[in-house]
């Protein structure tokens, strides 16, 4: 398994009203860190309508779909459920 570090990955999320885009970072103030994942916030949208992960490299990975409430692990390289864009 791909364990390199996620900094630099930014996460898009798409709802039917409303857009978001996080970056993950390690630190960002004076001797501090952040943990390794992103909440995005829903409001009142119940369905993502598709999540889009861009690594440092500029590859990119499409889920669609994906499931609310809950952590999503995506491996650097996935090629199962997902659709990788080269």
């Amino acid at each position: 398994p791909n364990q390199a570090s996620p900094t630099g990955v930014t996460i898009e999320i798409e709802t039917e009203n409303h857009r978001q885009v996080k970056t993950i970072v390690t630190g960002d103030s004076y001797r501090s860190q952040h943990a390794q994942s992103v909440h995005f916030g829903m409001g009142s949208d119940s369905l993502v309508l598709s999540a889009i992960v861009t690594w440092p490299n500029g590859r990119q990975t499409n889920i669609r779909k994906p499931q609310i409430n809950r952590y999503h692990r995506i491996p650097r390289l996935s090629q199962t459920l997902l659709n990788d864009k080269e």
